[in-house]
């Protein structure tokens, strides 16, 4: 009987300080590790003191910690406790007085962190690490966030392309190649040795369960407006066309390109590709 007691009023002190003093945190949902992929590289999201902090989806929103997003993006990343705002970028000449939620500004200018839906979603703090909603930020800096749920990752800007077979279109992002398990692989063309890190666009297809079926040839479209055109047969070739995410300089393996980033497409048969092989890839068609 005492303890039924103890534990009534237990409940009831719980409750008078949840009302008292509020919640800060929302909770979580159990979930696998969360990849975060910043222009197509992966980041070790990280608080003020350096240590790792994990990303967290809440009611289907993921928030990362505002300092990895801003900094991955050159940004400086600025708390102040008396207003209760955060800066990233550039702070504003005048900052309103403190409000009631955790106000959030890019580049002196205040935001209104939203969902994929357009819901207002509220930053919140924990264990002294604001978190925001990776769409909100993303978004404010005019970049594309994707969230690819087969393999549990976050993409904002670069790192994802379609694929359009049979009026059917598939994203692949930089997540399925890296479950591909790229391999450095050296071709020769035109006497000249190749070195590069990527998959066979052929493995790409499989993993997506692209249905090459009735179709002939196939198109690559790069971010720069440059196309294209393979057979099938060469794109089906595991040793001929590749989709490349580090390439090569004819001595060692690293990277063509000006930010280090793909992915990238590499078709060594077309002349075409002879000195432009290294793109980055918005789409690729099959017909």
């Amino acid at each position: 009987m005492k303890r039924g007691r103890f534990a009534r009023r237990l409940m009831l002190l719980t409750l008078a300080a949840v009302c008292i003093f509020g919640v800060t945190t929302p909770i979580a949902s159990a979930q696998t590790v969360i990849r975060v992929f910043i222009e197509g590289e992966l980041i070790t999201p990280r608080d003020a003191q350096g240590r790792i902090v994990q990303p967290q989806i809440i009611d289907g929103t993921t928030f990362l910690p505002v300092r990895a997003i801003g900094e991955a993006f050159g940004r400086a990343v600025d708390w102040d406790g008396a207003t209760q705002s955060v800066f990233v970028g550039n702070r504003p000449a005048t900052v309103p007085p403190r409000g009631n939620t955790i106000r959030v500004f890019i580049d002196g200018t205040q935001i209104t962190p939203r969902d994929a839906q357009g819901r207002t979603v509220h930053p919140f703090i924990q264990d002294g690490t604001t978190f925001l909603p990776v769409r909100a930020i993303g978004e404010a800096f005019g970049q594309d966030v994707h969230w690819d749920s087969r393999n549990q990752s976050v993409f904002v800007g670069r790192g994802t392309f379609t694929i359009t077979a049979g009026g059917t279109t598939h994203t692949a992002t930089m997540a399925d190649i890296l479950a591909l398990n790229p391999r450095a692989v050296t071709q020769t063309h035109r006497d000249e040795e190749r070195h590069f890190r990527g998959v066979p666009l052929a493995s790409i297809f499989t993993r997506l369960g692209v249905s090459t079926s009735g179709a002939s040839m196939v198109t690559f479209h790069s971010e720069d407006g440059f196309s294209a055109a393979v057979t099938m047969t060469e794109a089906l070739d595991v040793s001929n066309t590749f989709i490349v995410i580090e390439h090569g300089d004819g001595r060692s393996l690293g990277t063509i390109d000006t930010d280090g980033r793909g992915p990238f497409m590499n078709v060594i048969s077309q002349d075409p590709f002879a000195n432009r092989s290294a793109r980055y890839i918005t789409e690729i068609t099959l017909s």
